[in-house]
């Protein structure tokens, strides 16, 4: 079943709306400490990573690649 993983509660509109236009469309959503802000939404072996610690990791390689 689809999930949704978001930092805090205030960002669960946002993200449920954001994980559905990537096309993920779940009603489990759950706050998840160890974001430090975003959301990560998986459905099957589709993982939509929007926390900051993935733009932390993008920024990363493409300053080093």
């Amino acid at each position: 079943a689809p999930s949704l993983e978001v930092a805090t509660e205030a960002e669960k509109e946002s993200a449920v709306a954001q994980a559905k236009a990537q096309g993920i469309d779940t009603g489990t959503v759950s706050v998840n400490p160890s974001l430090i802000q975003g959301w990560r939404a998986r459905s099957g072996s589709v993982l939509v990573d929007r926390s900051a610690k993935q733009a932390l990791v993008d920024l990363y390689q493409k300053i080093t690649n």
